[in-house]
């Protein structure tokens, strides 16, 4: 078969079993900006998670995760509480917009719903009356603090120091298949209920994993009962000299979690934080940065500790001068329990709600 026939039957097959498909990123706001994203791109439903299903299929799932391109040029319409914006997809398939004034009938929810359509009809399979709903925060304001937390081995065990094992993780496993570290769910769950108004507080993801694997990390979290939040990823395909190396995905280029963490903290900026993250990269260093942009806005500070003896040296180096200049903790911990007794002792959370994990 040559090579024009090759590509005349991809496009066949293409046309055949793929179509549009808009994913629709939670947004974020407060009462006076609202931001929404997300991305079109062309779907063949091998990305649907599935119990028990076979490794290949896991693989072909990654595949088509990273290999799918986004569709760009299309209108679409989105909307958020009466409001409208009319918006073209990018090169890469993402659109991203701003609604300005809104008006909250209830202050005291967290969540609420925006919507996005097709305008045109680029695809047999498409129906411009079919509505896509994006779930949108914004932080009750009943919440008592917000939460900052990574997510490659700070609560998904994803083997980020260990290419061969990170790449097993990757390839041959989906939301099912995949484990969280022990009690790290509990923990969530209670910072998440805190000590008054349970569950208001506000949940953002901030990691180096690609927007390509926002599907796998919803269905994780969902299945996991890790608490629903915002996720802030990274676009792999913006670093050129990186293109279709996914591997490397989370471990290059952390310089966009700082950004990401600096635009939460500008958009509440009555809120204070808890942070969380692992010792296998740059997270202690990072967040050493926004305590000192921010010195009075951190609660404190948790960092698994997966690294090797150095990185915990490192880490605790950092510790020691976080509390010497800003009376800030940075708790390296092995287990979810430390943390917890920690948030404890400082009333971040309830005693209830993490009893089991204490076992006193």
């Amino acid at each position: 078969m040559s090579f024009l026939q090759l590509r005349k039957l991809k496009k066949y097959i293409s046309s055949k079993l793929s179509k549009p498909a808009i994913v629709a990123y939670r947004g974020y706001g407060n009462a006076e900006s609202i931001y929404m994203s997300g991305r079109l791109v062309k779907s063949y439903g091998l990305k649907n998670t599935v119990e028990g299903a076979w490794r290949i299929w896991n693989l072909l799932a990654m595949l088509e995760r990273y290999l799918t391109p986004g569709i760009s040029g299309v209108e679409l319409e989105v909307c958020f509480n009466d409001q409208k914006q009319r918006i073209l997809t990018d090169e890469r398939g993402f659109f991203e917009v701003r609604f300005r004034g809104t008006e909250l009938e209830n202050p005291e929810k967290s969540w609420y719903t925006g919507d996005v359509k097709f305008l045109t009809s680029i695809h047999r399979s498409v129906d411009k009356t079919e509505i896509h709903h994006a779930e949108v925060l914004i932080p009750s304001s009943e919440c008592e603090y917000g939460i900052i937390s990574d997510i490659d081995d700070t609560f998904l065990i994803s083997y980020s120091t260990s290419f061969f094992l990170k790449m097993r993780q990757l390839l041959w496993k989906n939301a099912f298949t995949r484990k969280t570290f022990s009690g790290a769910s509990i923990f969530y769950n209670a910072l998440l209920d805190g000590m008054v108004n349970g569950g208001k507080n506000p949940f953002f993801y901030v990691s180096s994993s690609d927007w390509n694997l926002y599907d796998l990390l919803v269905d994780f979290c969902d299945l996991h009962k890790i608490p629903k939040g915002v996720f802030m990823l990274n676009d792999f395909r913006k670093r050129d000299s990186l293109k279709f190396k996914f591997w490397k995905g989370g471990l290059l280029k952390h310089g966009h979690k700082y950004d990401k963490i600096k635009t939460i903290f500008e958009s509440y900026p009555n809120l204070k934080f808890i942070l969380l993250g692992d010792s296998g990269q740059k997270d202690a260093e990072i967040y050493k940065e926004v305590v000192e942009e921010y010195p009075d806005r951190i609660l404190s500070i948790y960092i698994r500790d997966i690294g090797s003896e150095s990185r915990q040296v490192a880490v605790n180096s950092i510790s020691d001068e976080l509390w010497d200049k800003y009376n800030v903790n940075m708790v390296l911990m092995e287990h979810s329990d430390k943390g917890a007794k920690h948030a404890v002792e400082n009333r971040y959370i309830a005693y209830e709600n993490v009893k089991q994990l204490l076992k006193v």
